[in-house]
């Protein structure tokens, strides 16, 4: 792997992980109004 590509290479990485983790969080908040509201 080249040293050039790898800056980009780890940005993307961690984008992605943080839009996965973003995703996650947004439907544990809806669920959890969810369920709240039907329990």
């Amino acid at each position: 792997m080249s040293s050039r590509r790898s800056p980009m290479l780890i940005l993307c990485v961690t984008t992605l992980a943080f839009l996965v983790c973003f995703v996650v969080w947004m439907m544990f908040g809806v669920l959890g109004i969810e369920l709240r509201t039907v329990a």
